[in-house]
């Protein structure tokens, strides 16, 4: 049985007809968010107190109400963060849908922008990752402890397994950036094994046929191994994220 909206759950357990338009997957979405945002705040917390990564620059108003820059630290940003990232996630999705469905898009544009399915998870993942960039370089905080710190976060079943192997993993003490390519690695091999059972549209090249994100999952593979071999080498014994560096 499926349930679209918050009232279908409501009829389901309840009975009761109540007029709820509220898609389930936007509120699990919404939930999920908050959850990773909790996450993620402990854990910069943690960063920040172990001199891990160190304060975030921004302009703050003053007692005179003109706006200043100022030293903040990282974990107080993570609502700002949060919501830039959702919003750009939100989007990506849409164009990676989009670029997916190139013909369907064609023959009706507008409804195929506005609607309220037609999502690329990868297409969120990336662009929401350039736009959490894009703020960490504003808020010149150093990226590779940030992304170690942000990798435990990412789907259900099989993600929840991730989470808790990068969850483990978060005191590993090798070097920043380390944590975050574990990640990649094993997001990679899980939409992977997810896109053998999804029906996607599907792309040729010289015989090989491959979906879109199956084509983004082999290319987090590659990443991942290549930055865990990289940033392999052990670092200071304690701590998120390992020795600090440059980022």
């Amino acid at each position: 049985m499926a349930f679209p909206y918050l009232s279908d759950v409501i009829y389901f357990l309840t009975g009761l007809r109540l007029p709820l338009p509220f898609a389930t997957f936007g509120i699990m979405v919404a939930l999920g968010t908050l959850a990773a945002a909790a996450c993620l705040r402990r854990a910069l917390r943690r960063l920040h107190d172990s001199g891990r990564i160190g304060s975030a620059r921004r302009l703050v108003k003053d007692e005179h109400g003109q706006r200043r820059p100022a030293e903040v630290p990282v974990h107080t940003l993570v609502g700002d963060f949060t919501m830039v990232v959702l919003v750009a996630g939100i989007l990506g999705a849409r164009l990676f849908h989009i670029l997916e469905n190139g013909d369907m898009f064609l023959q009706d544009p507008w409804s195929m922008i506005f609607s309220r399915s037609g999502l690329s998870v990868f297409g969120g993942l990336i662009v929401g990752a350039l736009a959490g960039l894009v703020l960490l370089r504003r808020w010149r905080v150093r990226v590779r402890p940030f992304l170690d710190a942000i990798a435990p976060i990412y789907k259900s079943v099989m993600a929840l397994g991730c989470f808790a192997v990068l969850w483990a993993l978060r005191r590993h003490p090798f070097q920043a950036g380390w944590l975050f390519s574990a990640y990649l690695l094993l997001a990679g091999i899980e939409r992977l094994l997810i896109e053998q059972i999804r029906v996607n549209v599907q792309f040729e090249f010289h015989g090989v046929h491959f979906t879109q994100a199956e084509f983004i999952a082999a290319g987090f593979i590659v990443m991942g191994t290549i930055g865990m071999a990289m940033l392999g080498r052990r670092g200071l014994p304690s701590g998120l994220g390992g020795t600090p560096a440059a980022s």
